[in-house]
């Protein structure tokens, strides 16, 4: 058995690592996210694909071992790595922001999927031709690209910049909303519950429920987050927004109340810990 070339390692860490500057930079014109410094995140982007690069170069030996491709040179071993990540990630956009969820083997879906699935051939024989004929030339382009890509994403974030406006909230109420997701009514003070030696578990929250109005009854509109989150942001019932699975986002049609708020002068930020409420997911409207 052939032992794995060494350089495919290294060159799929390359590959992977402008896989996910590519990636980055489509997140940032196209989501809308905002960053300080939108380079560092790139980088950060960059490191994760590149190891993950690595790590799938044994795969890929295995792979084209069992289809019968070539496997004996460090270029074709990591142009596999470089193709298939494309054709994950390109499934995942096509479902998630074009599809929005439909079957992958009908119709549209199924024509994208045999498409994204040609494109791993085709990137396979450029990368195996560009090596073979010109292997120092593509080496020194991949390595510009991976170093500047992230130079370029202050740029490609400001060409997406959200409008701008002044805020005219003269006379008009701060709004704040906070959410905690899976917290327990039943483990808050604010409705009764204490701990076995007495103390509170919850004191700011029972400060603020004390000077201000709680519900004793609440239903969510769904056991879990992106549904429920939906819900609450745009004020419509599951079965209208249909943000109801994996793949699913809030749809443009959906008003949120931070549109409803930024249209009426308010200027409308949003900080969440949780990848189902994102500007990915649709809840950046606004």
């Amino acid at each position: 058995m052939k032992k794995i070339p060494l350089r495919a390692f290294p060159l799929a860490m390359l590959f992977g690592a402008l896989l996910g500057a590519g990636e980055g930079l489509g997140l940032l014109h196209f989501s809308g996210l905002r960053f300080e410094m939108p380079w560092l995140e790139i980088l950060g982007l960059q490191w994760r694909y590149a190891l993950l690069g690595a790590v799938l170069v044994p795969v890929a030996y295995v792979v084209a071992g069992l289809l019968r491709l070539k496997r004996d040179t460090a270029p074709a071993l990591a142009s596999w790595v470089l193709g298939t990540g494309v054709w994950v990630l390109g499934n995942y956009w096509v479902q998630a922001r074009m599809l929005r969820g439909s079957s992958m083997f009908g119709g549209e879906g199924l024509g994208w999927f045999l498409g994204l699935t040609a494109d791993v051939f085709v990137i396979h024989l450029l990368v195996r031709a560009a090596a073979h004929r010109a292997p120092r030339a593509a080496l020194r382009a991949t390595v510009v690209l991976v170093l500047l890509l992230p130079v370029a994403s202050p740029w490609i974030m400001a060409s997406s910049a959200l409008g701008e406006h002044a805020a005219d909230t003269r006379g008009k109420p701060d709004v704040t909303l906070v959410v905690i997701d899976t917290l327990r009514a039943d483990h808050l003070g604010t409705y009764g519950y204490r701990r076995a030696d007495g103390q509170a578990v919850s004191p700011l929250i029972d400060q603020l429920a004390a000077r201000g109005a709680v519900f004793e009854n609440c239903w969510a509109q769904a056991p879990w987050t992106r549904p429920s989150m939906a819900s609450m942001h745009s004020g419509l019932f599951c079965s209208s927004h249909k943000v109801n699975n994996e793949l699913a986002v809030l749809g443009d049609d959906a008003r949120t109340i931070a549109e409803l708020l930024y249209q009426q002068g308010y200027r409308t930020g949003g900080y969440s810990a949780n990848f189902n409420v994102s500007v990915s997911t649709g809840f950046g409207q606004g």
